[in-house]
């Protein structure tokens, strides 16, 4: 901080303000940024939650010896299995 303050009174009062109009506007992008990713977290958790709840199924279904021949299953599978990976 002070380094900062030597900062400001080195600059002058002129460009102070806008020194501090920055600092204010970076402070409020972080603050944002910071809120949207603790917002979206959740989503990406239930996602993921999803995604190994299915993957799961997947593998029991597979274990239980189901010759299931569907392509749209295989490809379904596959695209499951390359998004976990």
């Amino acid at each position: 901080m002070d380094f900062l303050t030597e900062l400001l009174k080195i600059l002058g009062s002129e460009s102070r303000s806008k020194i501090a109009v920055l600092l204010v506007l970076i402070v409020v992008a972080l603050c944002s940024l910071f809120a949207y990713e603790h917002y979206t977290a959740s989503f990406r958790l239930s996602r993921l939650q999803k995604e190994t709840d299915l993957f799961i199924r997947l593998q029991e279904v597979e274990l239980q010896g189901t010759n299931i021949t569907n392509p749209e299953f295989v490809r379904l599978r596959d695209i499951l299995l390359e998004r976990i990976s």
